[in-house]
This record gives structure tokens, C-alpha cells and sequence, in this order.
């Protein structure tokens, strides 16, 4: 071992090892806690299968009736009446089959408008499985079959996506390993967990009418234990990440729920909401809450990472920085960030709610007045409380990670060395 050139682990003197010992340990101490109180947490608000099954089976808008999928087998678009929006009649009657059946449907002007041809897969509900799917006004269903896209064969409800959207789904999977290889695979393995984690505590415990903040904040802490450390590693780094995006949770979840009740969102404002009002007893109000929780995440991950990312590799390039050195060019890296971010969020929701937008321009009403009425209130305290979380976890990661890495890491280590880095 030439003089200068020392190498990690066994170059440390007994004090650094001592001082690493002691930053593994107290980022133990929290994290291990943490990720304990939220699986238990998870498994005392489980719901049961009674708990969860509280809805109708099927689609609620049609009566609970299970949705089938057909294909078109021709389109006759002579009725279709594109200056009139909601033609009584339809707007184009279509042939399909489905299974060994063939009948005829009437498309709405807007399935029409985006496109139909012969071998396009459709969902149709089947009339003659559930016959009294419009008992409840048996006079207009004989007066005008076509309301509601409705004839005496099938309800058109929707296009079957399932194939385009599959092969997309495909193409991004393979293209993410293609490109980031067996981390892009891990990746993915994670989204998958986290999905299972929505799917299969999250929405059934909301359903079942557990406190949605509570439901959020554990379900959040779960999936970004999974997401973390299976895409990053069992490291410092990723531990520094973990720990500075816990922290982001918290910030939102208290600045959602005192944004909530300051500005009297009420959180029933859509059709879907309605529905889902009336079928399941979910606390509208903690529904918000809970979505500016989830709605926050991949954005505050990321931004957690790259932070902690940065200043490892400032540390490791710079050995003769200090902490606060380390600290002062993380940040610039960080507002950088910052300033993209929040037109990364903007530019979202933009686009998301690019027909809303234009509705409010047609109607003339003022940019004021829009942004504070209803739903579209709710998605701007949404998008406003999720970026202060997300910009105000960026210093306390950084610091974070400016005191793990200096606590877990020798100055003697070479730039051009991979230290050796501790676990967590």
C-alpha cells in the first residue's frame, strides 16, 4: 500500500470506525421503527372481506350489470348527426358480436368521434342477461331505445383498450430494462408492489372507512420502503433518501389536511364522486387528503434520490470539501431541480385538465373565479400542497445526507475509488 493511497474499510482509525458504527445505527434507529409501525399499522387496518366488498358488483351507472366484450362487425355512421351533440336517436347504429351472439348498439357522438370500424373491440352490457336494467322508467326505454346509446340488443359502455394499452405497457417495460437494466427491472418490480399495495390495502381500507390520512401516510411509507430500496440498494444513500422523503410525506400530510378544512373543500364535486358517495360511506373531505398524499410521491422520490445522489458524488469527487461546501453545491443542484419540478407539475395537470380549461375559456369566466370553484380548486390545493412538500424535503434531504456522508465515509478514501458503502 503506497503512501497516499489508502484504501476503505481498513484504512479508518478506530475513531471513524466508531463515528460510521454510530451513523448506521441511528439511521437504524429510525428507519427500523418506521417501516415496523407502518407494516403494523397495514395490518390492523386490513380491511376483511366484508369490510371491502361493500360496493355493487359491476358497473354502478348500469345497475351492477358485468360489462362483455364484443367486437364490431360493421358501422352504418348515416345516422350520426355531428352538428347536433346529443342526437336522440344515437349517433351511429353498430353491428357486433359477442361470444355467439350478434346485435346491434347506437354509438354516442363521442365513442363516434374517436373512430370506429369494423374489428374494433368494444365493452357492451347485454340486455337480455339483465332485462330490467332500465325498470325503473320502462316508458322512455320503449319511447326512445336510443337514449343513452341504449337499443333493445346491447349498451355500448366503452372501448376495450386492453390490447393497445397491454403492448404500450410492454414497449415501456422493455424499454426501461433495455436502457437501466437490472435496476430498470427492479424498478418495475417495484411499481408492481406499490400498485399491489394501493390495490390491494390502500382503496379496500378507504372503502371500508379507516381514516384516509392514516390509510395514506401507512400505505405511503410502505411503498416507498419498496420502491427505494429495490431500485437503489441497501445502502446510506438510499437510506438518506428514505429518510428525506418520509419527511416530505409528513410535511403534505399535515399541510393537506389544514388546507382541506381551512378552504372548505368538500370533496364531492364530480359525477364519480356521487357515485362513489352513495355506495360506499368514505369520508369525502379525507379523500382529498389522502389524494394530495399519494398524488406527491413519484415527483418527492425522485427528487429525494437525485438529491442524496448528489451529494455522495460531490463528497466522493470533492474530498477536500467540507459539510458545509458539500451542502452549499447540493443546493444549487437542488434548486435547479426545484425550478423544473414545478413546471413538471404545472405542465401535469395542464394536460390532465386540458378540457376543464378550455370549458373555462369558452364560458369567458375569469382566471380567478375558475381556479377557485369546486374540483378545480381541489386539484390546485392538491398541486400547491404537494410542491411544498416536495421543495422543502430537498434541504432536509441534502442535510441529511451531507451528515450521513461525512459520518459513513473516510476523507482518506480516493475520488476515483468506489468507497465502501455502509449499509442501512
Amino acid at each position: 500500500m503506497g503512501a497516499g493511497h489508502s484504501h476503505a474499510p481498513r484504512s479508518l482509525t478506530r475513531r471513524q470506525r466508531s463515528s460510521r458504527r454510530r451513523a448506521v445505527w441511528a439511521m437504524l434507529c429510525i428507519l427500523v421503527p418506521l417501516g415496523l409501525a407502518a407494516v403494523l399499522g397495514m395490518i390492523l387496518l386490513w380491511p376483511s372481506g366484508s369490510q371491502a366488498g361493500g360496493g355493487a358488483s359491476g358497473d354502478a351507472a348500469f345497475g351492477g350489470s358485468d360489462f362483455l366484450r364484443g367486437q364490431v362487425v360493421a358501422a352504418d355512421l348515416s345516422d350520426c348527426q355531428p352538428q347536433d351533440p346529443m342526437p336522440a336517436d344515437g349517433c351511429a347504429r353498430v353491428e357486433v358480436q359477442v361470444g355467439e351472439r350478434t346485435g346491434s348498439l347506437y354509438l354516442p357522438p363521442e365513442a363516434v368521434a374517436a373512430g370506429v370500424e369494423a374489428g374494433d373491440a368494444v365493452r357492451v352490457i347485454d340486455l337480455s342477461e339483465d332485462p330490467d336494467l332500465f325498470a325503473d322508467d320502462p316508458q322512455l326505454a320503449a319511447e326512445d331505445p336510443g337514449a343513452f346509446g341504449v337499443t333493445t340488443d346491447f349498451v355500448f359502455v366503452d372501448y376495450d383498450r386492453t390490447v393497445p394499452l397491454g403492448l404500450l405497457a410492454a414497449l415501456y417495460a422493455l424499454v426501461v430494462v433495455a436502457v437501466a437494466g437490472w435496476r430498470g427491472l427492479r424498478a418495475l418490480i417495484g411499481l408492481g408492489l406499490a400498485f399491489g399495495i394501493m390495490l390491494g390495502f390502500m382503496l379496500p381500507a378507504l372503502v371500508a372507512g379507516h381514516p384516509p390520512l392514516l390509510v395514506a401516510l401507512i400505505a405511503s411509507t410502505v411503498i416507498m420502503y419498496l420502491v427505494l430500496y429495490l431500485a437503489h440498494g441497501l445502502t446510506a444513500r438510499t437510506s438518506t433518501a428514505l429518510l428525506g422523503t418520509i419527511a416530505g410525506i409528513v410535511i403534505t400530510t399535515l399541510l393537506g389536511a389544514w388546507m382541506t378544512d381551512w378552504s372548505n373543500l368538500a370533496g364531492v364535486y364530480s359525477e364519480d364522486a356521487y357515485v362513489l358517495d352513495s355506495l360506499a360511506s368514505i369520508d369525502p373531505r379525507g379523500l382529498i387528503m389522502c389524494g394530495m398524499v399519494i398524488a406527491g410521491l413519484g415527483v418527492l422520490n425522485d427528487v429525494t434520490i437525485t438529491q442524496a445522489s448528489a451529494v455522495w458524488e460531490l463528497r466522493e469527487s470533492s474530498p477536500a470539501l467540507g459539510p458545509r461546501g458539500v451542502f452549499a453545491r447540493a443546493m444549487r443542484i437542488g434548486r435547479d431541480h426545484i425550478a423544473s419540478t414545478v413546471y413538471t407539475i404545472a405542465f401535469a395537470y395542464a394536460g390532465a385538465a386540458l378540457a376543464t380549461l378550455l370549458l373555462i375559456t369558452v364560458l369567458d369566466r375569469s382566471l380567478i373565479d375558475a381556479l377557485t370553484m369546486g374540483d378545480i380548486a381541489v386539484e390546485v390545493a392538491r398541486t400547491l400542497v404537494g410542491s411544498i412538500g416536495l421543495v422543502l424535503a430537498i434541504p432536509m434531504t441534502t442535510a441529511i445526507a451531507v451528515l450521513i456522508s461525512f459520518a459513513t465515509q473516510a476523507p482518506e478514501e480516493a475520488p476515483g475509488e468506489a468507497p465502501a458503502e455502509a449499509t442501512a
